[in-house]
C-alpha cells in the first residue's frame, strides 16, 4: 500500500504541478489580453480626441473665413464709393498741369544731356585723333616750324 500511496502522491503532485502551470499560463495570457485591450482603448480614445480637435479647428477656420468674407462683402460698397474719381478743383487742375509741364521739361532736359554727352565724346575722340596726327608730323621732322610735344599736350 505504500507503493500505491507513493504513486498516488506522485500522480497527484504532477496533476497539481500541471494545474499550477496551466493556471500561470492562463494568468499570463489574461494579463496580456487585458494589456492589449487597454492599448486598443487608449489608441481609440486618442484617435477620437485627434478627430474632435481637427473638426473643432476646421470649424473655427470656417467661421473665421465666413466672418472675413461677410465683412468684405459689407465693406465693398463703401470702398467703391470712397475711391470714385471726383471732380478736380481748379487748384488741383492747375497743379496737375504744372506737374505735367515739369515732366515734359525733365524729359527734354534728359535728352539734351544725352546729346551733350555724345558731342563731348566725339570731341574727345577728335582731339585724340588730332594729337595722333601731330605726333606723326613731329616724327617725320619735315616741318619748317618746330613744334614741341610739350606745348601740344
Amino acid at each position: 500500500m505504500a507503493i500505491l500511496s507513493l504513486a498516488g502522491i506522485l500522480i497527484t503532485s504532477r496533476i497539481y504541478a500541471s494545474f499550477s502551470q496551466l493556471s500561470q499560463q492562463l494568468d499570463h495570457r489574461l494579463r496580456k489580453s487585458r494589456s492589449r485591450v487597454r492599448l486598443v482603448r487608449r489608441a481609440t480614445a486618442a484617435s477620437v480626441l485627434c478627430i474632435i480637435g481637427s473638426v473643432v479647428t476646421v470649424t473655427f477656420a470656417a467661421v473665421a473665413i465666413a466672418t472675413h468674407t461677410l465683412v468684405a462683402i459689407v465693406a465693398c460698397p463703401f470702398c467703391t464709393v470712397i475711391n470714385l474719381p471726383r471732380k478736380l478743383t481748379k487748384k488741383e487742375h492747375e497743379h496737375a498741369k504744372q506737374l505735367d509741364a515739369a515732366a515734359r521739361g525733365t524729359y527734354v532736359l534728359n535728352k539734351d544731356l544725352d546729346t551733350i554727352d555724345r558731342l563731348v565724346a566725339r570731341l574727345y575722340d577728335s582731339i585724340e585723333s588730332d594729337k595722333h596726327l601731330i605726333r606723326l608730323g613731329l616724327e617725320r621732322g619735315n616741318d619748317k616750324h618746330a613744334i614741341s610735344e610739350d606745348s601740344v599736350e
